[in-house]
């Protein structure tokens, strides 16, 4: 019976480090780099030398950005090329390479990945301590990492390498844990993978039982996730075992199941694999008619892909079934075919195992070269190192006093750093006090005068228009009544009791339909967001800035659209005033033109007080612009 265990390769594929973009480096090279790397990938199979090449440039990119990454990803798929070529002293050469960047880039993951494909190199070579050791140190990172996925697949793939140099019991162990782990995460698909390696394991022990068995478990799993791979697998090796028992109905079952499978599969080298199996077994059980009609689809196939022994295969089942029905002429020509195909087949496997040999001896060669290489360096090294110490030694003493002096200048820079950094914060801390002091003082006054204004002299107003409205002249009595309005409007300018009783928004929705009153000026005005969030010292200082942005526009700017927007965001208070009117240069310092007067002072005082910033955009020829940001809680000095 000829039965192999499936091959499972993904840990030089599969583990290896995830990629995203790297904000210090440039975005477009990494993209670059990136699809390249996707180009090298897909030349893997078909031309592999050319592969390789695009992964050398792709190494040089990456170099240039310092990306130790993708330069590492590169040194490890060149390897997996190398490898699949059977170049394992290549391989090896950019394994080590991959290694040195993936530690300086500090990612475990594909230091582990590494470490265990060294081991596999060092498995096939024989060097099974090396081997197990590397893997279980791959094992302990993944481990670290938490990476249950890459874990199983080490374990399988440790378990298939094993296998294939016949370690079946060592095999078995590492099967068994990389099950307990698909288990744990649901894999059905590596679960039913696993199971076929298990079955496979214990058919090369002669255990047929546990054999069938683990085949039975394989087959649930696939029929469950519709594994169709599997399904193949399972049903080739199936249909064979019941040939083997001589049980006709199950074989034949299963022949036409394998079939079924592996036509709905589509790989070429599968269907050969599958129309042989089923071939012999209907001849053997005497169905004759579909044992040529699978055999001669196979023979086709197989000459179309050349694969060679598969074809022989083909060749003397056919000529088994010729002989059958006593076409002896057809049965010695497909047999001396097949002796002509086997003796070809024969004599490359010879071939290919002195070539195997040969370079195994290089390698083993190459390191002891290296080893005598290292034991001459390290003798060296040690004279060197005795000349040193005695440098050294004399040289402590000078270091000693150099780092004494070293340390005593720095302390007493960090002593000059730390009383500026205090005189900045003490300078600092008096310019909000003095500016706390000012706008209080001149909130203070603006009350005073919004009282006189509002008792006084609107009092006295109102006493007046009573007295005089026995003369009954409209005009007079029209132009007193503007002037109590509009010294009722100053009043509530300089004292804004609607911010303490409406809060801001509607004090400003206010002020803002009676800043356009009588003048020809469109005002738009938008509050968006919670306004409790705004405290009351906010809320008033805020109110006067946009009162002397506002204001500016209309008296100094002559806009005749001004829009005013308020925003509350996370935390912030977000102010933008912008009018269409006359704009002023903003010169090198920051500062505002002369012909603004105190107010752009004043609003950035407040600014300051509030520990916001702002930022002007303005022109001679253009527009004005103004956004303020005030955090909405203060930032303790």
């Amino acid at each position: 019976m000829n039965l192999k265990v499936l091959p499972i390769l993904l840990a030089l594929t599969l583990a290896l480090p995830s990629l995203v973009y790297s904000y210090d480096k440039n975005p477009s090279q990494i993209l670059l780099i990136d699809s390249l790397m996707n180009v090298a990938y897909e030349l893997e199979f078909s031309n592999p030398d050319s592969a390789i090449s695009l992964y050398n440039e792709i190494a040089r990119l990456a170099e240039t950005e310092s990306d130790w990454l993708r330069k590492g990803q590169t040194q490890n798929y060149t390897a997996i090329v190398y490898f699949e070529k059977g170049d394992y002293e290549s391989a090896l050469l950019h394994y080590h390479r991959a290694l040195e960047l993936f530690e300086k880039a500090n990612n475990l993951t594909g230091v582990a990945t590494i470490k265990i494909n060294i081991g596999n190199i060092r498995l096939y070579f024989g060097d099974y301590n090396d081997a197990v050791k590397l893997y279980f140190e791959g094992i302990d990172l993944y481990k670290q990492e938490k990476d249950s996925l890459r874990l199983m697949i080490s374990y399988m793939n440790i378990g298939t390498l094993f296998y294939q140099n016949q370690y079946l019991s060592e095999a078995l162990n590492y099967y068994h844990q990389a099950i307990e782990w698909a288990r744990s995460m649901g894999e059905k698909t590596f679960l039913s993978d696993l199971h076929y390696n298990i079955g496979n394991t214990y058919f090369q022990l002669e255990q047929f039982q546990d054999y069938k068995a683990h085949l039975d478990t394989s087959l649930v799993y696939a029929q469950a996730t519709e594994y169709t791979f599997g399904l193949v697998n399972c049903h080739i090796s199936l249909l064979r075992y019941y040939h083997q028992q001589n049980h006709k109905a199950n074989a034949l079952r299963y022949s036409d199941l394998a079939i079924q499978y592996a036509e709905a599969y589509g790989n070429p080298y599968n269907l050969v694999e599958t129309y042989n199996a089923a071939g012999i077994t209907y001849l053997t059980f005497g169905e004759t008619l579909r044992a040529e009609k699978y055999l001669m689809i196979s023979l086709e196939l197989a000459e179309k892909h050349n694969y060679r022994q598969l074809l022989a295969e083909a060749k003397i089942y056919l000529a088994q079934y010729y002989s059958d029905i006593s076409d002896y002429r057809q049965a010695y020509a497909l047999l001396k075919a097949y002796t002509t195909l086997a003796d070809s087949l024969f004599n490359m496997e010879k071939q290919k195992e002195l070539q195997e040999l040969d370079r195994k001896y290089q390698i083993v060669k190459k390191e002891n070269e290296l080893k005598d290489q290292q034991l001459t360096i390290e003798l060296k090294d040690r004279e060197i190192f005795r000349k040193n110490r005695i440098i050294t030694s004399s040289s402590l003493f000078i270091v000693f006093i150099s780092l004494s002096l070293f340390m005593m200048y720095k302390m007493q820079e960090n002593r000059k750093k730390l009383t500026t950094k205090e005189l900045q914060r003490i300078k600092s801390e008096r310019e909000k006090e003095v500016i706390k002091a000012m706008l209080e003082g001149e909130e203070k006054e603006r009350s005073r005068i919004a009282r006189e204004l509002h008792d006084g002299i609107n009092g006295n107003l109102a006493a007046l228009k009573l007295n005089m409205t026995s003369l009954r002249n409209d005009l007079f009595n029209r132009l007193i009544d503007e002037t109590m309005e509009d010294v009722r409007n100053l009043s509530h300018n300089l004292m804004p009791e609607v911010v303490v009783k409406f809060g801001l928004m509607e004090a400003l929705n206010q002020y803002i339909s009676q800043a356009g009153f009588g003048k020809d000026v469109k005002l738009d005005y938008q509050f968006v967001g919670n306004p409790e969030t705004i405290s009351h010292d906010i809320a008033v200082n805020t109110y006067r800035i946009v009162q002397e942005l506002v204001s500016n526009s209309i008296k100094h700017a002559d806009a005749s659209e001004i829009n005013v927007q308020l925003i509350v965001n996370d935390g912030i208070l977000s102010i933008a005033v912008e009018d269409n009117g006359k704009g002023f240069e903003i010169n090198m310092t920051g500062k505002h033109p002369p012909n603004a007067g105190i107010g752009l002072s004043n609003v950035k005082n407040r600014i300051t007080f509030m520990q916001g910033n702002y930022d002007i955009h303005s022109s001679t020829d253009s527009t004005t612009s103004i956004n303020i940001e005030i955090p909405l809680k203060r930032i303790a000095s």
